[in-house]
């Protein structure tokens, strides 16, 4: 019985085993770059020949590495790859994007950035409430971090760690050498308590109920402001 898969799993089942082997092989994890690159190389390659069909999927990339912290890489269908602070894909991500340029900032914490990302939600997709059914959330983070989510590590001026390259984006959206999370390392140099969790109802749901309060507050004040623009104009 033959099995036709589709392009997403084949691409993550082919991520996953060349990380694996780097492991087996170096007894360390993969640069989140190198398996970016690695994984855009096989798509690039299937755009190349005849009679090959290109595998359709983008995909997000986010990990941590001791070279350059945290990362989020976008890939698409063609093979380009680019680092972005904050990124959405999918239905309605120009809409998405536009918000997260107007409302990302540096240092976000923790609970701010998942507000964001359930706020941009709440405005592109096209529904009247954003119930818990319909949301799953996974944090990467590290333990060194303050419980705000802010570094608590300062940077080392001498450090000669090889850096993220520029984008040359000059609204500062594309990640660029700042992405290097300040308490991506130890005071001792060694690599930090990495944690990955995806969240629970119960953790997920005050943050849902706070972004419905906030879209709530904007709409009211929208509509006064409305109001009294329509009662200047009478």
């Amino acid at each position: 019985q033959m099995c036709i898969r589709d392009s997403s799993s084949i691409l993550v089942d082919y991520v996953r085993g060349t990380a694996h082997r780097h492991r087996y092989r170096f007894s360390q994890a993969m640069p989140v770059e190198d398996l970016t690159r690695t994984l855009c190389d096989i798509k690039q390659g299937y755009t190349q020949y005849g009679g090959q069909r290109p595998f359709g999927v983008s995909f997000l990339l986010a990990g941590w590495d001791q070279y350059a912290g945290f990362q989020l890489y976008h890939t698409d269908p063609s093979g380009n790859y680019t680092g972005w602070k904050a990124y959405a894909i999918g239905d309605g991500d120009a809409s998405a994007n536009a918000l997260l340029r107007q409302q990302w900032k540096k240092n976000l914490t923790l609970e701010e950035a998942k507000l964001l990302a359930v706020n941009v939600l709440q405005r592109t997709l096209d529904v009247s409430q954003l119930g818990i059914e319909r949301v799953e959330m996974a944090v990467l983070y590290s333990k060194t971090s303050t419980p705000t989510g802010t570094a608590a590590a300062e940077t080392d001026d001498n450090d000669d760690t090889p850096k993220p390259r520029d984008n040359g984006d000059d609204d500062g959206f594309l990640m660029d050498s700042e992405i290097l999370h300040p308490g991506a390392r130890a005071a001792n140099g060694d690599a930090p308590n990495i944690q990955f969790a995806i969240l629970s109802d119960d953790e997920l749901k005050p943050v849902l109920d706070k972004a419905e309060a906030l879209r709530k507050k904007e709409e009211a004040e929208k509509a006064a402001k409305e109001a009294e623009r329509e009662k200047r104009l009478s």
